[in-house]
């Protein structure tokens, strides 16, 4: 009916109840978007204001209650806001987030414009079975700088190669791009997106019908390459078995209440990063690390089993192989973290990236000399005599 006679629905309304709506409405959407950019959790149990006496108000409604403590404007507008129509219920909320993506990615895309673009996708999959995918698109502005933005996350639903390469192109004409400005495409080494017969870089092109270069993710190999070194080493191995075993240890409230040390890092296999944080600390600690072993042994107010453990963990780490291996992990790993962190930047090139993993390799080169190796060992031979007799 308004559509067809051209009138706006704020014609509806009185004049003079229409800018305290806006200004009521303004706040909310205020709350929403400083909740969404501190990537912080929105509900509680309920969204009515009338509980919150109760647990579980959740963020929201907690700082919409203070905006009105704190804002007199508000508080005057609050009452004369109908019962119905209060936007404060969690489907608003999505709602007012799910206008804010719209914008932003109507602004991505009018900066890419028709420029041609690199796309690429990782996903992860949910507790309900769902793929989710991020969809992150490379392009060169208008003023010759490299730009880097998440265009979308959609949800696929299934994980297999053909499903992902039709929810790409879909979510890449839904936001109103152009599949033909496809530059490039980077994915990880995984058989199912880099797969040349049937990966997602070969089902894009087969579906384009045209060559789509492929890229396989310059950080995602360096990491690759790292951890396999690792783990085919059986002395790193234990090494880090051995870290994690320090870990788990100095968390024990009764041994972590005479801990005076940096706190240990908990080792994940995927991120190589944590491990050169784990040397690092336990280089920077070592001496804290043998003072509360030594204590934990020869205290008769530790339990039997702690005592046995700090006993054991004391006499592997003040092995000259211990600080030596702990040393050269953390040498390579130093030379190659610069590399790691640059490639991850969004001003990322591929030359650039070619000359970064290069350099990173000759430094790790430099390293492999008897002089190298035998000052180091040395250096540990002479900590362990001073470990043992300070």
């Amino acid at each position: 009916m308004h559509i067809e006679t051209g009138q706006e629905i704020t014609t509806l309304v009185n004049k003079d109840q229409l800018a305290p709506n806006r200004y009521y409405l303004g706040s909310i959407i205020d709350i929403v978007t400083f909740l969404s950019t501190s990537n912080l959790p929105f509900r509680g149990d309920h969204d009515s204001l009338e509980c919150m006496s109760k647990s579980g108000s959740g963020l929201f409604l907690s700082l919409f209650e203070y905006t009105l403590q704190k804002d007199p404007e508000l508080a005057k507008i609050a009452p004369t806001i109908p019962k119905n129509a209060t936007y404060i219920s969690h489907d608003i909320q999505n709602d007012i987030i799910d206008l804010m993506s719209k914008v932003v990615t109507e602004h991505i895309v009018e900066e890419i414009g028709h420029s041609f673009y690199t796309v690429t996708m990782d996903g992860t999959r949910d507790p309900t079975g769902c793929e989710n995918i991020s969809i992150v698109v490379h392009f060169v502005d208008e003023n010759y700088v490299i730009k880097e933005r998440l265009l979308t996350i959609a949800t696929a639903v299934a994980g297999d190669a053909k499903t992902l390469t039709q929810t790409l192109i879909a979510e890449i004409r839904k936001v109103g791009l152009s599949t033909d400005t496809i530059l490039s495409q980077g994915y990880d080494g995984a058989s199912l997106m880099s797969g040349r017969r049937g990966g997602v870089q070969r089902l894009l092109q087969d579906e384009l019908g045209r060559e789509i270069p492929y890229v396989h993710c310059f950080n995602h190999q360096l990491h690759l390459v790292v951890v396999h070194a690792m783990s085919g080493e059986r002395a790193i191995e234990d090494l880090f078995n051995i870290c994690n075993v320090l870990y788990t240890f100095t968390r024990k409230p009764i041994v972590a209440a005479h801990y005076q040390g940096n706190t240990l890092k908990h080792l994940l296999e995927q991120r190589w990063t944590g491990h050169l944080a784990t040397v690092q600390i336990i280089l920077k600690s070592f001496q804290d690390i043998v003072e509360l072993l030594r204590h934990v042994e020869n205290s008769a107010s530790f339990p039997a089993d702690l005592r046995m453990e700090a006993a054991g963990l004391l006499s592997r780490i003040l092995k000259p192989s211990f600080k030596f291996h702990t040393q050269i992990i953390c040498k390579i790993l130093s030379l190659l973290e610069p590399a790691n962190r640059m490639m991850q930047s969004e001003e990322m090139d591929l030359q650039t990236a070619v000359q970064l993993v290069n350099t990173a390799k000759e430094c790790v080169e430099a390293l492999r000399t008897g002089k190298v190796f035998t000052e180091m060992w040395s250096e540990c031979a002479q900590e362990r005599e001073d470990d043992i007799h300070p």
